[in-house]
């Protein structure tokens, strides 16, 4: 029996079969090249020299393209990346056809809300990258033969766009900004006003003990209501009327609550 039928059986069996020991026996034993270059975030390329086995019918088949399907989820996920360029022979038509199908398989051009499946692991991978790059890097799979694989890895043809996190302090200048830090044991409330913090404030709290989601949501939209309450009196220059310690002013004598911190700038 070859050994991508002897995974076969076991599964069938009901029996555990692990990636890494499939890992392993098709490195061991496979005959058959499929090279992933990964192209991390930072435009390094991390290399995976994996190999296959010949198969024996269309289950060994699909058991081999589930096998690879798998490996570059867990990279996805994992890892995360701008680009996957995958070498194979190219006389090697039924991995040649998988590699190709990649790009359909991970549904690269359906929306993040339509992905299914293996897709789904490339919704936060673009979304990173639409923070990283501005939008300007959009993922996706290659594929080339393997006797054009590079001994290095080219440099990117393009830059890769500037950071959207480089606007941000100038973006914040401007407007009322409001964060929420939800916790399991506290929930933490600032906002700023035109670049200036203005309003933080900590609560303690234990939402295990609350029986409905009803009851777990009322509380934080209360804290959005009252924080934006108070940055508004702060923006119309009336932060002194913000309960608790009034803005760079002295703390209140009497406390605000169990733990609870006064407003503060």
């Amino acid at each position: 029996m070859s050994i991508v039928g002897s995974f076969i059986e076991a599964a069938q069996a009901d029996r555990p079969v692990y990636i890494c020991d499939i890992r392993d026996a098709f490195q061991r034993e496979g005959t058959r090249a499929f090279h992933i270059h990964a192209r991390l975030y930072d435009d390094s390329v991390r290399r995976y020299a994996l190999r296959v086995p010949a198969c024996d019918g269309a289950a060994e088949a699909r058991f081999v393209e589930e096998y690879l399907t798998a490996m570059l989820y867990n990279m996805l996920s994992s890892l995360g990346a701008k680009a996957i360029a995958v070498y194979v022979d190219s006389g090697d038509a039924p991995l040649l056809g998988f590699a190709c199908r990649l790009n359909d398989i991970f549904q690269t051009d359906v929306p993040i809300a339509e992905r299914r499946g293996y897709g789904k692991c490339l919704n936060v991978n673009q979304r990173t990258l639409a923070s990283l790059t501005g939008g300007e890097v959009r993922f996706a799979f290659s594929v080339a033969d393997a006797a054009d694989e590079p001994e290095e890895a080219p440099a990117p043809a393009a830059p890769a766009g500037k950071p959207v996190f480089a606007s941000l302090p100038e973006r914040a200048k401007r407007g009322l900004l409001m964060g929420m830090d939800v916790g399991g044991t506290d929930v933490k409330v600032a906002a700023s006003v035109d670049g200036r913090l203005c309003v933080y404030k900590e609560y303690d709290w234990d939402p295990a003990s609350l029986p409905t989601v009803e009851r777990l949501i009322a509380p934080l939209m209360l804290l959005t209501r009252l924080t934006r309450a108070a940055a508004c009196l702060v923006a119309e220059g009336l932060g002194e009327h913000v309960p608790g310690r009034p803005l760079n002013g002295p703390r209140p004598t009497r406390a605000c609550g169990r733990r609870r911190r006064p407003w503060s700038a």
